[in-house]
């Protein structure tokens, strides 16, 4: 149930990727609506029903730190597709394990570097129809442990309506899991191969009580 409410959140926020075109981009619109999501998101850490603080961390909680927003970050990809695939135990930070398929492997240059992320769908929420679309990428990259969470971070992405093998990754809006927070909640823990052998300063930094 703690795992479903993380994902609840953050989709309540508006932490998805689009798969519009490079062309519909207006760089000062989609900065000023970064910037209103990051309010929303403290707004309901330090308010909403399911916030992941605890009542002490509540009460002195102000706001969670970003790096600035950069849309080189904000990068175009391929996915190829991995039809059929078996599902697999993904751990989690509990030690416990969930079931996830991947659905397709990424392909995206960044920095210079041509890199690879696979995405993943869960077993569990496909079985939901407001999730059945919806895709899960966690990742790890050079910050982890040093100005980020050291588990890695995730993505949000949903399988587009229209059939094309492209996708807006946004690293702008990499988000902690919840066990960044609170220990008490299980998150799963990304992969070998979904890190990233790269510095990914971009999205939510490590969170500091």
């Amino acid at each position: 149930m703690k795992h479903k409410l993380l994902f609840v959140f953050t989709l309540l926020l508006g932490l998805h990727i689009y798969s519009q075109a490079q062309g519909d981009f207006n760089p000062k619109k989609y900065k000023k609506a970064i910037k209103r999501e990051r309010k929303s998101k403290d707004k309901e850490m330090k308010k909403g029903e399911q916030s992941p603080l605890s009542k002490v961390d509540r009460r002195k909680f102000k706001r969670l730190k970003y790096y600035k927003v950069d849309i080189t970050y904000r990068v175009l990809a391929k996915i190829k597709l991995t039809p059929d695939t078996d599902f697999f135990d993904m751990m989690t930070s509990n030690g416990k394990k969930q079931k996830y398929r991947q659905y397709g492997i990424l392909h995206f240059e960044l920095q210079g570097k041509k890199l690879t992320l696979p995405v993943y769908q869960s077993q569990r929420l496909m079985r939901l129809p407001q999730y059945k679309k919806y895709l899960f990428t966690p990742f790890t990259d050079l910050t982890n442990g040093q100005h980020t969470y050291s588990a890695g971070r995730y993505l949000d992405l949903r399988i587009p309506t229209q059939n094309t093998s492209s996708f807006i990754i946004d690293f702008n809006k990499a988000y902690n899991p919840y066990c960044a927070y609170n220990s008490s909640y299980s998150c799963p823990i990304p992969p070998p191969v979904n890190h990233l052998n790269i510095a990914i300063k971009a999205g939510e930094k490590k969170f500091k009580k």
